[in-house]
């Protein structure tokens, strides 16, 4: 049984106005004609999900993150609406309690998640969205640049114009919002050091509270355009820069007063992300939507993509009984792949993210799945520190955390 335990919410918005070229998430393009009936019955599709599993949250939700594709690129009454109902109305509103009998409200009588996040793309931010979303509460926003650098964005596929970029940028300050993140992503085939610094640059500039600097994933239909474009070494030579640079980076960053408390993530003080802390500690999280992953007890399970199938196990009016203890076979039912995790699964898994974070983990919780004498060996290197009783990254070891990681865990199969 695991009702009421759950303080992480998800929901996915599968819909973009165009798909870059790097894009490895579950979207779909949402034509305009089609806008305003697409969202409407994939929101009705979403309160169907939330009405089967709500029982399996806290009372008091922690955070909520509404990510994509591009929420943003939803009609603001969609929008609204699907906030609405993930949070039980508006901050002045009275929730309703999670046993109530509406749909949709996820936080009990005069409680609120503590964060609420939203993903948006410049092209698609306008300042009447972003302050109808700050009147219904929601306390953070990301916004996915990638590049300030045209050239760069054209190499992802992005088709973002730079006054869009310029204006997004300038609008969580003009709207009064502190808390927000920038994304950029770091390695981009063809980049320099200088086109790097000046992305930076121009991030710290805008001032976000939050600045995520990721690695470029390639897709196999990416990496091949990617060979086609700029030669079969393209690939290989932009993660050798990315390799060779990202430790300039980082101090980049923390020179502007940007701590790094994750591989990829640097904050102001006070303005790490809760939901992301929240997988990397390995708390249970529920996720909506098509393509969305939960992670609840002992089993995972992903959602039906693409959005028509997902529709499909969800519609309208259907009334399903809410779904107060798991089994595999009730998920499967709902259309969804299931994996029963193992317990060393799920503590290789916390080990392996929390050490990502520079909080890191216990290391007397994590010793199963440890190699003793490979951690020995890099906490003698510098690789690795013990404080407290906690296992860490040090700065250098940050650095190279794939090498670290698979030097000192034992996967599951090596048991």
């Amino acid at each position: 049984m695991v009702a009421g335990t759950v303080r992480h919410l998800y929901v996915h918005v599968p819909f973009c106005r165009t798909r870059c070229a790097y894009c490895d998430f579950v979207s779909e393009v949402l034509r305009p004609a089609a806008r305003e009936p697409a969202a409407a019955a994939y929101l009705a599709s979403l309160r169907e999900e939330l009405h089967a599993f709500r029982s399996l949250l806290d009372v008091q939700v922690d955070t909520v993150y509404v990510g994509g594709g591009t929420p943003t690129c939803l009609p603001v009454g969609v929008l609204v609406e699907l906030v609405r109902m993930v949070t039980g109305g508006s901050p002045a509103a009275e929730p309703v309690g999670s046993g109530g009998g509406g749909y949709g409200c996820v936080t009990g009588e005069g409680m609120w998640p503590r964060e609420i996040s939203i993903e948006a793309n410049p092209e698609s931010l306008q300042e009447r969205t972003l302050l109808r979303l700050l009147e219904e509460g929601v306390t953070r926003l990301s916004i996915g640049i990638q590049s300030f650098d045209v050239s760069l964005r054209s190499v992802l596929g992005r088709r973002v114009a730079d006054k869009d970029i310029h204006d997004a940028c300038a609008l969580p300050v003009a709207c009064g919002l502190e808390n927000w993140n920038i994304d950029l992503i770091f390695g981009i085939p063809g980049q320099s050091w200088m086109q790097a610094e000046r992305d930076l640059a121009r991030a710290v500039a805008a001032g976000p509270a939050h600045i995520s600097l990721y690695d470029l994933t390639y897709t196999p239909r990416f990496a091949a355009g990617l060979a086609r474009r700029f030669g079969p070494e393209a690939q290989a030579q932009a993660q050798i820069f990315a390799e060779r640079h990202y430790e300039r980076a980082v101090a980049l960053l923390e020179s502007a007063g940007y701590g790094r408390y994750e591989v990829s993530n640097f904050a102001l003080p006070g303005f790490e992300c809760r939901h992301n802390q929240g997988y990397w500690q390995g708390h249970d999280y529920l996720g909506l939507g098509a393509g969305a992953v939960s992670t609840v007890g002992r089993y995972r399970w992903t959602n039906p993509a693409p959005v028509e199938t997902y529709c499909r196990v969800w519609p309208p009016g259907q009334e399903v009984e809410r779904v107060t203890a798991l089994c595999s076979h009730r998920l499967r039912s709902f259309g969804a792949d299931v994996e029963e995790l193992a317990p060393r699964t799920k503590l290789f898994e916390r080990a392996m993210l929390g050490l990502r974070t520079r909080q890191g983990v216990g290391r007397r919780l994590i010793e199963p799945v440890l190699d003793g004498t490979r951690t020995a060996i890099l906490l003698e290197r510098g690789l690795l520190e013990e404080r407290c009783g906690k296992l860490t990254l040090s700065v250098g070891g940050l650095n190279v955390v794939n090498a670290v990681l698979s030097a000192i865990l034992l996967t599951p199969a090596d048991e």
